[in-house]
């Protein structure tokens, strides 16, 4: 619409997540055997590339003052962001898994601190509504489709700011209380995006084209 679009031939199809079902039991202490995770942890999904904006979540995690817990980075390679000289300067405070099965990846959202997405750009945010439906708190960027998708799940801070990154991550470890509560909020927030509503509405936009 800020680029001169009619509002009236827009239409925003957003996508869903399926229900999350009780964990079987052992599934996250076995996926953190399995990747060695045996301290706290704070989340990161995506492809790595620049729109994700991994330099300013490392460089806001490396002032955060709590030596025992781990950022976990999970996603495969992409183009144009070297991952080693961002995280050699945290050392084990670091852990990337890459690309892991579905299975893993939603225990590894159960087992979760919070979630953390500073993206410059999105398109939607996909592992925000996961994490959301997993009752995962969720701490993602300000102006982007991440803060539509979150809504009062998490909170959002502008992508670009360093300190406001560090201060939120910091006071939301020392708040356990508060992302339980983020986590009940985002979980009902998430009922309300379904597979059959995302395809509903594409349906509906192609009978409105069609018309």
């Amino acid at each position: 619409a800020a680029l001169g679009f009619d509002p009236e031939r827009l239409r925003l199809v957003p996508l869903g997540v399926a229900p999350s079902e009780p964990e079987a039991p052992g599934a996250v202490a076995g996926v953190r055997e399995r990747h060695g995770l045996e301290r706290p942890y704070v989340l990161w999904v995506g492809t790595i590339e620049p729109r994700k904006n991994l330099p300013v979540l490392l460089q806001a995690f490396g002032r955060v003052d709590a030596a025992d817990v781990d950022l976990v980075l999970v996603g495969p390679e992409g183009w144009s962001t070297e991952l080693a000289p961002l995280v050699e300067p945290l050392g084990r405070r670091v852990r990337v898994l890459g690309f892991v099965p579905d299975d893993d990846l939603a225990a590894l959202y159960t087992g979760a601190e919070l979630l953390v997405l500073p993206r410059s750009r999105e398109g939607f945010g996909l592992p925000a509504l996961e994490a959301m439906a997993r009752g995962t708190a969720v701490l993602g960027s300000a102006g982007t489709a991440v803060a539509e998708v979150v809504g009062d799940g998490g909170v959002v801070i502008d992508p670009s700011d360093v300190d406001g990154w560090a201060a939120a991550l910091s006071d939301l470890l020392a708040d356990p209380a508060r992302c339980a509560e983020l986590g009940r909020r985002g979980r009902a927030r998430s009922a309300a995006y379904t597979w059959e509503r995302t395809a509903e509405l594409t349906v509906a936009a192609y009978r409105d084209a069609l018309a």
